[in-house]
C-alpha cells in the first residue's frame, strides 16, 4: 500500500511538495501485531513493532522536523501530534506504541523512553475531521416525496423473529404529517420488492434481517457478497 505522509507546525499551510511518499506492507504489519498477541509480547517484540510504526508515520522530512521541534522544548514546553488519517487501513493501527530512538542514543541501546507514549514531553492525539462542508440537494420536484418501507421476517432457522407491525406503526406516525407518501409492504417477497420499486421511488427502507457470506483476507478487508432475507423461497 503506498500513501504519501506529511508533516507541519501549527497555523502552517501544508506544502503538497513536502509530502513524503511511503509504501506499507499491511499484510506483513497485521502479521507482526498478531504475533504481539500471544503471552507477555517481549520488550525487543514491542520495540520492533513500535520502530517499523514510526518508519512510517515519520519518514525523513517528517522526522526531521519532529526532532528540530522535539529540541526546541523548553523546560515547561510540551509538543503534541496529531495524527489525521485518510483510511481506515492505516487509522486502525496501534500508532500509540511508536517507538523512535532519543538521538543521542547508540543503535539497538534504547530503553522505554523511545516510546513516544510514554514520553511526558509528547502527547499523541488521533484527529478526526468532524465537520464537512454541506452537499447540494436538488429537490425531486413538486409533488409528494415517496418512501416505500419494506418488511420482511423470515423464518430462517437460527434468525430471531421482528416486530414488524409496531415499526409500521412509528414509520406511520413519524410521516404521516409531513407530506409524505408512505407505501408499506409487509411480508416482502422478491415480487412484491420489484413492484415497490417500479415507481419512481425517492426513500427505500428496509427492516428485516442481513447475511454476509465471504472471507476475510490477511489485511482485514473482507471480500464477499451481502444478502437481504425476504420472505418465500
Amino acid at each position: 500500500m503506498r500513501f504519501r505522509v506529511q508533516l507541519f507546525r501549527q497555523g502552517e499551510q501544508p506544502d503538497e511538495a513536502s509530502a513524503d511518499p511511503v509504501t506499507v506492507d499491511l499484510p506483513a504489519l497485521r502479521r507482526q501485531l498478531q504475533a504481539l498477541d500471544g503471552p507477555a509480547p517481549t520488550l525487543e517484540q514491542v520495540k520492533a513493532l513500535g520502530t517499523r510504526l514510526a518508519d512510517i508515520l515519520l519518514p525523513a522530512r517528517a522526522r526531521d522536523i519532529y526532532r528540530a521541534a522535539y529540541s526546541a522544548l523548553g523546560d515547561t514546553e510540551r509538543l503534541r501530534l496529531r495524527m489525521r488519517f485518510e483510511t481506515f487501513a492505516l487509522a486502525d493501527l496501534p500508532w500509540e506504541y511508536i517507538y523512535l530512538e532519543p538521538s543521542d542514543t547508540p543503535a539497538g541501546q534504547g530503553g522505554l523512553d523511545g516510546f513516544l507514549a510514554l514520553d511526558t514531553k509528547v502527547s499523541l492525539v488521533r484527529y478526526e475531521v468532524l465537520q464537512l462542508p454541506p452537499a447540494t440537494l436538488d429537490p425531486v420536484d413538486t409533488s409528494d416525496i415517496r418512501v416505500v418501507a419494506l418488511m420482511a421476517s423470515t423464518k430462517a432457522p437460527g434468525v430471531l423473529p421482528l416486530d414488524l407491525k409496531a415499526e409500521a406503526g412509528y414509520l406511520t406516525s413519524a410521516l404521516g404529517k409531513q407530506g409524505v407518501r408512505l407505501d408499506i409492504e409487509q411480508d416482502a417477497t422478491l415480487s412484491s420488492l420489484e413492484t415497490a420499486l417500479t415507481p419512481p421511488v425517492h426513500v427505500f427502507h428496509f427492516s428485516g434481517h442481513g447475511q454476509f457470506s465471504g472471507q476475510q483476507d490477511d489485511d482485514l478487508s473482507s471480500d464477499g457478497v451481502g444478502f437481504s432475507l425476504l420472505e418465500g423461497e
